[in-house]
């Protein structure tokens, strides 16, 4: 099971019109948006979004990318309160789809759609592996690799990870042991680990970016041949 929310921030909540907001959401809008700007595949497709949490991201990518078909989700286990944020946050953008899937990444690709056949451009996950089991990020790499159109498609992933088996300063490692105290299965991802989920499932890791506050961007496409 994935966290029930996708953030360690309290979200504040706005009674009047349903909306949650997350202060890393806040903070972090705008460097993914300059990213997505370099880094997605294409501006006028299908972008699938994992673990949208309040909805924040959907909501600025969608402006940012008016061509872009959107589609939120969250795992099935949220508070109902995160998922009426989600649609609050969205309501208005319309190449955001409704509703928000249930998508819980450690089951089989082929229970996230609801019974459709999902085909995207891209897919996006912002702040979830080191707040969900390994297994989610297990699945989330064997559904990306089958849902991800063909040569283009493209897994973004974006959070603190460790490298080479260490985090990258001090105050990552402080975070990495409070989330194992939280919850064992939680805790900072290696990405040569991730490279190696990639690998098996024929993805190849094409860019690896800093982000603000020590988190990175991973980026990852089908192998050529």
């Amino acid at each position: 099971m994935q966290a029930t929310h996708r953030s360690l921030d309290t979200h504040k909540g706005d009674d009047s019109n349903n909306k949650c907001s997350a202060a890393a959401a806040e903070r972090n809008t705008r460097p993914i948006l300059d990213m997505l700007q370099k880094q997605l595949p294409v501006r006028k497709g299908f972008m699938l979004e994992i673990a949208s949490g309040t909805g924040q991201h959907a909501a600025a990518i969608a402006l940012e990318f008016p061509e872009l078909q959107i589609q939120p989700s969250e795992h099935p286990s949220v508070e109902l309160n995160l998922m009426a944020s989600i649609q609050a946050w969205t309501r208005e953008c319309p190449n955001v789809l409704q509703p928000p899937l249930r998508i819980d990444c450690s089951q089989d690709v082929t229970q996230w759609g609801n019974g459709t056949s999902l085909r995207c451009d891209a897919v996006v996950c912002v702040n979830m592996t080191h707040i969900s089991p390994w297994q989610s990020t297990v699945g989330l790499f064997h559904g990306a690799s089958t849902i991800l159109q063909k040569p283009h498609g493209t897994l973004i992933i974006y959070g603190p990870f460790t490298v080479d088996g260490k985090p990258t300063t001090d105050s990552n490692a402080a975070f990495d042991a409070s989330l194992r105290g939280r919850n064992p299965e939680w805790g900072l991802r290696d990405v040569s680990d991730l490279d190696s989920l990639a690998q098996e499932v024929g993805l190849i890791r094409t860019g690896m970016i800093p982000m603000p506050a020590n988190n990175f961007t991973l980026v990852y496409t089908h192998l050529c041949g």
